[in-house]
């Protein structure tokens, strides 16, 4: 017999605490059956002798209670049971966002390295040309140096080559989708963060501003970052256009948001490593990400 308000939680059907809740519900349950029809015939159908009355009346309190007290173990551990199940499942997704992360770091650094073994060689064999003053193939193979550096839309906005690559990458796919980008990054050098963070915080940063864009139904759609150094604080903030009716909640308004939303929870995360904070503001037309760490 299943009582049919609730479920067993899964992962405690086999301890014995949990069997022992379960049989306290049950005789509970059973216990207060028989005792409200006992009472019920009492009061229908027998003299309303008052001993007899207060003994069913203290029956039925005693099977109330256990029936309650059963209720709100097994409530809880219900409760429970959801909660690290919803913890371990956001974990997960967080792993996997790291994991992923962590594999852009690599394809960058790589393809960077491609890049710059690319153009050494190019630059050996203009040099070589110019040893041998054979200058018409030094000045061929100068075109197709000229070329590969204008075919490499390459800006250069602060000194850390890894944002410097994921802000430039970020920027064309803001441009594909008819968004301005604007962008103040006042370092002095390198950051001082791990580069799995640095790719992690960025790119969940701004592929929220570029989504939030995308979906405001703006003319002029924007994205406006800032990022400084300000004596051990790093300062983001980044200002996007939004639908004003799509109210911030922290969830995601995808297809798939199951599968999304954790985006927040990563930064902030980061965030709490670095005994910082972040700040989401919802402004109708704008949202403003806020966030500080320290480094």
């Amino acid at each position: 017999m299943q009582i049919p308000f609730f479920k067993k939680p899964k992962q405690s059907n086999n301890s014995t605490t949990m069997k022992l809740k379960y049989a306290g519900l049950y005789m509970g349950y059973i216990m207060l059956l028989l005792v409200t029809l006992r009472l019920s015939y009492y009061y229908c159908f027998e003299d309303n002798a008052p001993v007899t009355g207060a003994i069913v009346m203290f029956l039925d309190g005693i099977s109330l209670f256990i029936f309650s007290f059963s209720v709100i173990l097994l409530v809880k551990d219900t409760l429970v049971a959801a909660r690290t199940e919803q913890e371990v499942r956001t974990l997960k997704q967080q792993s996997a966002l790291e994991e992923a992360h962590a594999q852009e770091v690599a394809s960058l650094r790589t393809a960077a390295k491609d890049f710059q073994e690319e153009m050494m060689v190019l630059l050996q064999s203009i040099s070589s040309s110019i040893d041998q003053e054979d200058y018409k193939r030094a000045e061929d193979v100068f075109s197709v140096f000229q070329k590969r550096f204008q075919e490499l839309p390459y800006r250069s906005y602060c000194e850390d080559g890894l944002l410097n690559t994921i802000l430039l990458r970020k920027e064309q796919a803001a441009s594909a989708l008819g968004i301005e980008t604007a962008y103040r990054i006042l370092l002095h050098g390198s950051l001082n963060l791990n580069p799995v963070m640095i790719t992690s915080l960025f790119t969940n940063l701004l592929d929220n501003g570029i989504e939030a864009c995308a979906a405001s139904h703006c003319d002029k759609p924007f994205l406006d970052l800032t990022v400084k150094l300000e004596k051990s604080c790093l300062i983001i903030q980044m200002i996007n256009s939004k639908d004003p009716d799509i109210k911030f909640d922290r969830t995601s308004t995808k297809v798939n948001a199951a599968d999304h939303g954790f985006g927040l929870s990563l930064m902030e995360g980061i965030a709490k490593e670095t005994d910082g904070v972040c700040e989401w503001t919802d402004l109708g037309q704008r949202f403003v990400s806020t966030i500080m760490l320290y480094v």
